[in-house]
This record gives structure tokens, sequence and C-alpha cells, in this order.
């Protein structure tokens, strides 16, 4: 069976992200997005593939980028309008 992300986790780590302003190790991102590490990574994988988030240094760290940010604010709209305040 294929993998599907659950978007509420998805708009979790960008909003995390998003809120940080800044580099953002992925133990960090698992602790504020209430995830399991083993999840956060699968999904920074999957994040940075599409281009909405990037991984530097050599103690790999994880910044959003423009397009992650857009998405962000569609995503918790959508999910908002959907599900109510979130």
């Amino acid at each position: 069976m294929e993998w599907r992300p659950d978007l509420r986790v998805l708009a979790r780590c960008l909003d995390c992200l998003a809120k940080r302003d800044a580099l953002m190790l992925r133990s960090h991102l698992a602790r504020a997005a209430g995830a399991k590490y083993d999840i956060v990574r699968r999904y920074v994988a999957y994040l940075q593939a599409k281009g909405l988030l990037v991984v530097e240094g050599d103690e790999p760290r994880i910044r959003i980028t423009a397009a992650g940010r857009q998405w962000r604010d569609r995503l918790l709209a959508w999910l908002t309008e959907l599900f109510g305040a979130l």
C-alpha cells in the first residue's frame, strides 16, 4: 500500500517551521509538531521532495521555503474551513 501523508501532520510541521522562522533540527520539529521522530523524518523527506522545505548543514537543520509558507497558509485555511479551529 502506498504511503499517504496525513494533512494535519503536514500542516503542523509547516506551521511549526513558519512560526519559528529559523533553522530547526528534526528532533525539535518532532517535539513541536507533537509527532514521533521517525514519522517526522518521513514527512520532512516528503516536503523536501515537494520543494516546501530545505535541509541544510552537516547536522541537518530544516528551513521552510517561500512555497512552503504559501502551502501552509492554504492548507491551514482549508483545514480550518473543514474542521473548525485546529
